[in-house]
């Protein structure tokens, strides 16, 4: 006998945990689709155009439709764990890879829609005059 989706459901205070069948990265799965879609579906209808589920509460068996909203697929990558994973790993780099050291005077950021870059400001004139010197070479 199949198990219903309910019975697959552990309610708690917050979340509720989906106990069921679970696909590799941890988000849970009932008759070949993704729960936490299911239980949106029922609270609130049709997705948006071109959006994914994000995880309010960022715990992928959560199928709580409170914790779940529709977002674009860039918006969703930067609220992920990678995104603030990377942001912590870039915080704690102190030095560019050749050894001057990154303050606010010598950083240079360039920014882009989803993304930040950080630029050693030393770097950035050294390679400039490079290519000064060997533009003039070719003339």
């Amino acid at each position: 006998m199949k198990r219903t989706f309910d019975s697959y459901v552990r309610k708690t205070d917050s979340c509720w945990y989906w106990e069921g069948p679970l696909n590799r990265d941890g988000y849970g799965r009932y008759n070949n689709q993704f729960a936490h879609r299911i239980t949106y579906l029922e609270r609130h209808g049709e997705y948006p155009p071109n959006t994914v589920t994000d995880h309010l509460c960022r715990t992928r068996n959560c199928v709580n439709p409170d914790h779940l909203e529709a977002v674009s697929i860039a918006e969703n990558v930067r609220r992920g764990r990678a995104a603030q994973a990377t942001k912590q790993r870039w915080a704690s780099v102190t030095h560019c890879k050749h050894g001057h050291e990154l303050t606010p005077d010598n950083l240079y950021l360039e920014v882009k829609d989803t993304y930040t870059r950080r630029h050693c400001k030393t770097c950035k004139k050294s390679n400039r005059s490079r290519q000064y010197l060997r533009d003039k070479k070719l003339t």
